[in-house]
Formats: C-alpha cells, sequence, structure tokens
C-alpha cells in the first residue's frame, strides 16, 4: 500500500507539472514565430500571433510580459503608436521580465514616446533602461538625440561618446 501511495503521488506530479511544460513549450514556439514575423517585417501577422499567444494564456508572468512587448513592437511597425505604448507600458509594468528584457522595453516604449513627440518621456525611459544596463549603447545614443533635440547639447555630447564607448556600431550624429 505504501509503495502504491508512492507510486501514485510521483504520477500525479508528472501529471501536474506537464501541462506546464507543455505550456510553456507552446509560448517559446509561439514567441519565436513572432520574432521571425518581425524579423521579416510581417509585423500584421506578428500581432495576430501575439494575440494568439495572449489568449492562450501564459505559464507565468513573464510569459504574459514578452507577447505583450511584441505586439506592442508589431503595432508600432503598423503606425499605430498609441496601441503600442499601451502594451509595452502594461509588459513593463507586470515587472516580471529579466532585466535585459525590461531594459529592452523600456527602450523599445521610449522608441515609441520619442517617435510620438514626446522627447522628454523618451529620456526617462531610456535612461531607466541605461540604470539597467550602464553600457546599452542604443539607449545611450537615442537618450543623446532626444537630448539634442530638447537643446541639452553638453548632456546629449556626454551620452553619444558613451554610446561609441560602449561599442555602439550604428551611432547617429
Amino acid at each position: 500500500m505504501k509503495h502504491r501511495l508512492a507510486f501514485l503521488f510521483v504520477m500525479f506530479s508528472l501529471w501536474a507539472v506537464f501541462p506546464a511544460a507543455h505550456a510553456a513549450s507552446e509560448m517559446a514556439a509561439l514567441l519565436g514565430q513572432i520574432a521571425a514575423a518581425l524579423g521579416a517585417g510581417d509585423a500584421a501577422g506578428a500581432e495576430k500571433l501575439a494575440d494568439d499567444a495572449l489568449q492562450a494564456g501564459a505559464a507565468g508572468p513573464a510569459d504574459h510580459a514578452r507577447p505583450l512587448v511584441d505586439r506592442g513592437l508589431a503595432r508600432e511597425g503598423l503606425g499605430r503608436r498609441a496601441d503600442a505604448l499601451l502594451d509595452l507600458t502594461a509588459a513593463i509594468n507586470l515587472g516580471s521580465l529579466a532585466s535585459d528584457e525590461q531594459a529592452n522595453a523600456l527602450f523599445d516604449r521610449g522608441v515609441t514616446l520619442d517617435e510620438m513627440g514626446r522627447a522628454g518621456d523618451a529620456v526617462g525611459d531610456y535612461s531607466a533602461a541605461i540604470g539597467l544596463v550602464p553600457r546599452f549603447a542604443r539607449a545611450l545614443n537615442n537618450r543623446a538625440n532626444a537630448y539634442r533635440l530638447q537643446g541639452h547639447y553638453a548632456e546629449a555630447e556626454r551620452d553619444y561618446r558613451a554610446s561609441l564607448a560602449a561599442g555602439n556600431a550604428n551611432p547617429e550624429y
């Protein structure tokens, strides 16, 4: 009897873990498909896949945040910046992304804010991204651009130099 209970406990434990593992692998596959669609410039397809991922349900909070980021990027690509801003903000506010992913989400929201003419808000997001990843060359470069647009030339020069020192392969201005 004791062995049967132990066997049943092990089987139940495996049964309980399998759906979560399966859901995680499905989410990873969907995220890969979304990344491929974004990489191919198929923003509409990426948005649809991200919607599917969000409706499939998340295995954990990060699995909910990642498709929100991707849908935000897709919506940005479709020129729907207000929708992109909502998705990126929701993903950031979950606080469940790894610090490098959180930094990238902040950077992406900063880009969206920049494109909406909100350079001051963009500086805040670029600064937060740099706070998480101090040598984030693209964030340093974009913050410099935003500072330059605001007439803060000393800060812009400082960030341009820091971006170059961090290895920025695509410097601007």
